[in-house]
């Protein structure tokens, strides 16, 4: 069996990131419908997401520029493509949205998302939801295929860069959020269901999702040379993974069974603290160990030792990050029982 889908599939990491976070951000906003209580201030919660952003970005920036200036990475980019990034607003150049880092195209989108959430939360309320999520797909699937049509002959780095913009996304983020909404109404104390839902359901959601996504996986894996000349998959493949990736958030925030297991322990929760970091260093040490000569002399199948090497390495990397540059603006306020997220 092949399964090379499977240990090439880190890409899919973006679509977790754009469900996980309508999830997360979605919470307070779920409650102050479902308990009837005042919503999150405008104020704080832009500061927040700014706080929660830009300043680990910032300094990876930063760092990006020294050791170009040093010529041990990278080049000094153009004073448009720095002010782009400074601004975050590299995605809208096709020039510049990897230029520097490869993988900051997703956060103008990730960006976008909570710019939405302040729109879409007017949706969450029962009698909306199915406007929303139908509204949602249709945005998504329509924005593809239109964009599809207009540059179907230019290559695929060029269908990337506009296909997975903010709009071809959004139906991820609203899957997110509607896990959101009913796992804030599922911890009602007025709301009871018989125990063997209970126990059944949460594991149901996560086994189901799991098989899905790894489903999905092989789906585009088999049509990849199909994929970005406008296979069906291209139109509604992420959403159908999105779904999926809410499922099994949801039934992890209801505890299901296997929640404890596999994202309960140390190990996972840490990477989750440290995610943010994780995800800014981890292809840039992966780039530079794969370039160094350790590990362009060996000459067996790489995976194996790549992946611990470069693991590790991130992790510590990312830990330093997140202790003393996110964790120091991320406290900035906190104290009058304002939960970090």
């Amino acid at each position: 069996m092949d399964f090379t889908s499977f240990f090439s599939c880190g890409w899919a990491g973006v679509d977790i990131l754009y469900t996980l976070s309508g999830f997360l951000l979605t919470l307070p906003f779920a409650r102050a419908v479902i308990e009837k209580i005042e919503k999150p201030p405008l104020r704080r919660y832009f500061r927040r997401r700014i706080l929660r952003v830009f300043p680990a970005y910032y300094a990876q920036l930063g760092i990006l520029l020294i050791l170009a200036w040093l010529r041990i990475h990278g080049e000094i980019p153009k004073s448009g493509n720095l002010l782009a990034h400074v601004l975050m607003l590299h995605d809208f150049s096709f020039e510049y949205f990897t230029s520097i880092n490869g993988i900051w195209w997703t956060l103008p989108i990730e960006f976008s998302f909570y710019l939405v959430l302040q729109v879409l939360a007017i949706f969450i309320k029962k009698s909306r939801w199915p406007m929303l999520l139908v509204g949602a797909v249709m945005v998504t699937i329509s924005y593809r295929y239109f964009m599809f049509q207009a540059i179907a002959q230019k290559s695929v780095e060029y269908k990337v860069w506009l296909l997975e913009q903010f709009p071809g996304h959004i139906d991820q983020f609203v899957f997110g959020m509607f896990a959101a909404y009913f796992y804030v109404k599922s911890r009602r104390p007025e709301i009871s269901y018989p125990k063997k839902i209970l126990h059944f359901f949460p594991t149901a959601c996560i086994c189901f999702g799991i098989i899905g996504v790894i489903l999905f996986l092989y789906l585009i894996h088999i049509h990849v040379l199909q994929y970005w000349d406008g296979h069906f998959l291209l139109f509604v493949w992420h959403g159908c993974v999105g779904l999926l990736i809410a499922l099994m958030i949801y039934g992890i925030a209801v505890n299901g069974r296997l929640s404890p297991f596999l994202f309960g322990n140390r190990f996972m929760v840490g990477i989750g603290v440290v995610g943010y970091s994780l995800y800014l260093w981890h292809p840039l040490l992966i780039g530079w160990l794969q370039r160094c000569g350790l590990l362009t002399n060996y000459k067996g199948y790489l995976f194996p030792v790549l992946l611990p090497v470069a693991l590790f390495a991130s992790l510590g990397v990312a830990a330093f990050s997140y202790l003393f540059i996110e964790r120091p603006f991320l406290n900035i306020g906190v104290g009058t029982g304002e939960k970090i997220v």
